[in-house]
């Protein structure tokens, strides 16, 4: 994600990825057939406890590959597709294959239970801001193992703890569509598992240790570190909002024979010794309006101003130019 909004910023170290965490000893590995014989007798479902299950846990919506998930019950008829969700939204008003069983939204305290029934979690989401996949570390907490698109956030989560399936990916996203993923190509890989207990059980257990590596503890001190961080890049920043005049002002180009304009700095220095242009800077209107308006605003909604202004190519340069001289005045 960090690489996607980084197209679109000069200084692309303001992104600061801090993983998001799970509770180890509410989201466990239960006992699998246990689990799902519950499951099946508070749906009244009995085919969960004979079956193998496939897993979906998120928002029943497109872009979370809702309509991929069923397309891939439809791929594998003899599979029990369960999912659970706030609503079908508008699935709910389509013909849904007989294999695929909705569940209500599950409380937190029942939620790992209900999980533990899949043997598998199919999580095809296309969300173009997919930047991490909560639900997705909290199924891996349960020991299943997931099956997720190559997009987005979802594979660094996953790592080598899960199946990652290729995806085309769209250079431009279409709303909030990152790409999309073959049913078929999806539903061979879940297959692959089922059929195969011994390394879907290993694939599961390794889910789980990989999933006891985010935790809440390195969450909140990542986030305080990235806090004070902030607070000595804003004291540094605060530094730079110097009480230097500047004016814009028509000057006579001797050379060109015309009329120009341009930004002079006034009163950067206030000691005898003074610059070779005494004690003014001469700027181009760009740079002298960035200066004035870093007096009052953040560096990025500078940014933001200016590319408005000149386009991303010269708003690079104006801000190279800037913060270089930023640099050399404050000590």
């Amino acid at each position: 994600m960090s690489d996607l909004y980084g197209r679109f910023v000069y200084n692309k170290d303001v992104f600061q990825t801090i993983p998001l965490g799970v509770d180890p000893n509410k989201f466990h590995p239960f006992d699998k057939q246990q689990a799902k014989t519950e499951v099946a007798k508070m749906l009244n479902k009995p085919e969960i406890a004979t079956s193998p299950v496939v897993g979906f846990f998120s928002r029943f919506q497109p872009e979370k590959g809702a309509g991929i998930y069923i397309k891939i019950a439809r791929h594998l008829p003899h599979v029990c597709f369960l999912l659970t969700a706030p609503t079908l939204n508008i699935y709910a008003h389509q013909q849904l294959p007989p294999n695929l069983i909705s569940a209500p939204q599950q409380s937190r305290d029942e939620l790992a239970r209900f999980l533990n029934a899949f043997d598998v979690y199919c999580f095809p989401s296309m969300v173009g801001e997919e930047t991490f996949g909560l639900a997705l570390l909290e199924t891996m907490a349960c020991g299943v193992p997931p099956v997720v698109p190559n997009l987005d956030g979802l594979p660094e989560v996953v790592g080598d703890a899960g199946l990652i399936v290729p995806a085309l990916a769209y250079e431009h996203e279409i709303g909030s569509f990152a790409g999309t993923v073959s049913p078929s190509t999806m539903a061979d890989a879940i297959n692959s598992l089922l059929i195969d207990e011994k390394a879907r059980v290993a694939l599961g257990q390794k889910a789980r240790e990989r999933a006891l590596t985010f935790t809440w503890d390195k969450t909140a001190q990542n986030l305080i570190a990235l806090f004070r961080t902030l607070k000595q890049t804003q004291q540094l920043e605060d530094r730079y909002k110097r009480d230097f005049a500047i004016s814009f002002v028509p000057y006579l180009n001797n050379r060109r024979r015309q009329i120009e304009r341009q930004a002079i700095l006034s009163n950067i220095t206030r000691e005898k010794e003074r610059p070779l242009m005494k004690d003014r800077y001469a700027h181009s209107i760009e740079e002298g309006l960035s200066l004035a308006l870093l007096r009052k605003h953040s560096r990025h909604e500078v940014e933001a101003v200016l590319h408005h202004l000149y386009g991303q190519e010269r708003t690079e340069t104006i801000l190279e130019k800037i913060f270089g001289f930023q640099e050399a005045v404050n000590g």
